[in-house]
């Protein structure tokens, strides 16, 4: 497999490993990211890491990724306060 490390400001050490998985394309993508942030911008961080693997997997899949909903942005922000 191979790791992908870095640390910025913003959202501190932020981590992709990879790694093979199953048939000959399929490859496994592990996401860390060690913030430390307060409690809120957290939630901020959640919500813009889950759009952004959102954009990944349209982009993947080859549709459209859809254009960013302040909607669903909102409720992916109470899904995450819901679960911490």
């Amino acid at each position: 497999g191979r790791l992908v490390e870095y640390t910025v400001d913003v959202y501190g050490t932020v981590r992709f490993a990879l790694r093979a998985s199953g048939g000959e394309a399929d490859t496994l993508v592990r996401f860390s990211n060690d913030f430390t942030g307060s409690g809120e911008r957290r939630l901020d961080a959640l919500v813009g890491w889950h759009r952004r693997f959102e954009t990944l997997a349209h982009t993947l899949a080859g549709t459209p990724a859809h254009p960013a909903d302040p909607a669903h942005a909102t409720a992916l922000r109470a899904a995450y306060a819901e679960r911490t």
